[in-house]
């Protein structure tokens, strides 16, 4: 009785400060407990919790597998287990645990669905996958995890429209989730629809003003809008944030020339070439110029 009592509260401490956030101190706890009482599953489950929150999955998949033989009865500790098979990429192993549990459960959780649907998808089962997702929103409309999911997957299949779907409901429910805003970008500018793709990444841009990705792809957008003045002040943002980035520079050194914008064309020369003369797309720019008979040191009309 003395040693069930010790294990208790020794367990209770961890799950104290393991709540604070100290997770190193509680993995101390939760050790001593098995030192003392090696078949105690609650604390092989809270072991293998903490490792598997931390990316240790091979050392939770060792405690969580020692806590459902010691408890084959706790729902809590097979899904756990089951999660650490799909983190260690052997969904397999997972969706059988998965699917035990949903005969096991009459009320299967959202989670449960979502995590058989990345296991699905996993094994290229993608409409099973499709299925799953769908149960997990049904069962929890406001969560966006199975949204974002489902909405990915159908951007991989190239179903556009039902992604594009999904992702405006998912901006609904969370407007700050930038996943969302991003792929409806990328959607929006397959669609030609240039200003609603910039709309899209410029909300990203206000929480992440250094995404070169993003801002690439604004100016491209930009000038599929005909608004080169404005292509070139976004690439000039990607140069205040990389001066040295070559191949931006030289995309806006041929947008300068079309634009007949010759002053600047040849100081955006002069320091191309100072990071690499012999580049074969400058020197092509250097020919064109020289083609076009305007002088780079010429004045600006």
């Amino acid at each position: 009785m003395e040693i069930e009592k010790q294990t208790q509260r020794l367990y209770l401490k961890g799950l104290n400060v393991s709540r604070s956030g100290n997770w190193l101190r509680a993995l101390q706890y939760f050790q001593q407990c098995l030192e003392i009482d090696p078949d105690f599953s609650p604390a092989h489950y809270e072991i293998g919790t903490l490792y598997y929150k931390n990316g240790h999955w091979e050392q939770a998949l060792s405690h969580l597998t020692k806590a459902v033989e010691l408890n084959g009865q706790n729902i809590q500790y097979h899904f756990a287990l089951a999660n650490v098979y799909l983190a260690l990429n052997q969904p397999a192993q997972a969706l059988g645990i998965y699917r035990k549990l949903e005969k096991m459960n009459s009320e299967a959780s959202p989670a449960l669905y979502l995590n058989m649907g990345i296991a699905y998808k996993a094994m290229s089962d993608f409409e099973r996958a499709k299925e799953c997702f769908h149960r997990s929103i049904q069962l929890a409309p406001q969560s966006p995890e199975a949204l974002d999911h489902l909405g990915r997957l159908y951007l991989e299949q190239g179903q556009n429209e039902e992604a594009k779907v999904v992702f405006q409901k998912l901006v609904k429910l969370n407007p700050n989730y930038l996943g969302a805003h991003q792929a409806l970008g990328y959607l929006y500018a397959k669609e030609s629809n240039w200003q609603k793709a910039i709309d899209e990444w410029n909300l990203i841009l206000a929480f992440q003003p250094h995404r070169e990705d993003l801002l690439y792809q604004i100016s491209k957008a930009q000038i599929r809008l005909n608004q080169p003045d404005k292509a070139v002040k976004t690439l000039r943002r990607i140069l205040n944030i990389y001066p040295d980035h070559l191949s931006v520079r030289l995309e806006m050194i041929t947008l300068l020339i079309s634009m007949e914008k010759w002053e600047e064309v040849r100081l955006e020369l002069e320091y191309a070439k100072k990071l690499d003369p012999k580049n074969p797309t400058l020197q092509q720019l250097l020919q064109e110029v020289r083609i076009r008979n305007k002088a780079p040191s010429q004045k600006e009309e």
